[in-house]
C-alpha cells in the first residue's frame, strides 16, 4: 500500500445509513480527511490494507498464527460537519473484531474528535 499515490482531497464520504451493530460506530466532527489519515495509521499497524479508490474506505486484513480477521471499514457522511466511522466484519472471530473496534475507538479518541 502505498499512501503517496492517495489523493485524500478526491475521496467522497457515502451517506450514514442506520443499521451498523450498535458499538461498531462512532461520530465525529473532525474533517473526514483527517479522520481517514487516522484509520489508515491505526489499520497499517494492524494488517493488509486495500484501499478504496473513490470513498473514504478500507478493508482491512489480519493474520495471526490461529485466525484471519477481515473488516471494512469507512466514514460516512450523517449530516453536515458530522461524520460516522463503521466498522464492518466481513469474516473472522466476533470476539477479535470486538476487540479489534474498542481499540480502534480509543486510538481515534487520542488523535480526533470521536463519541461513541
Amino acid at each position: 500500500m502505498c499512501l503517496d499515490n492517495v489523493n485524500f482531497m478526491e475521496l467522497k464520504a457515502k451517506p450514514f445509513k442506520q443499521g451498523v451493530g450498535i458499538g461498531n460506530v462512532f461520530f465525529s466532527t473532525s474533517d473526514p480527511v483527517e479522520l481517514y489519515k487516522v484509520l489508515l495509521e491505526y489499520a497499517v499497524n494492524k494488517g493488509q490494507v486495500v484501499l478504496n479508490e473513490d470513498y473514504f474506505k478500507i478493508k482491512l486484513k489480519m493474520i495471526d498464527e490461529n485466525s484471519v480477521l477481515c473488516i471494512e471499514s469507512k466514514i460516512t457522511l450523517v449530516k453536515e460537519g458530522l461524520y460516522a466511522v463503521e466498522f464492518k466484519k466481513q469474516s473472522g472471530d466476533y470476539f477479535l473484531f470486538s476487540d479489534v473496534v474498542k481499540t480502534a475507538k480509543e486510538f481515534f479518541g487520542g488523535h480526533v474528535n470521536a463519541t461513541c
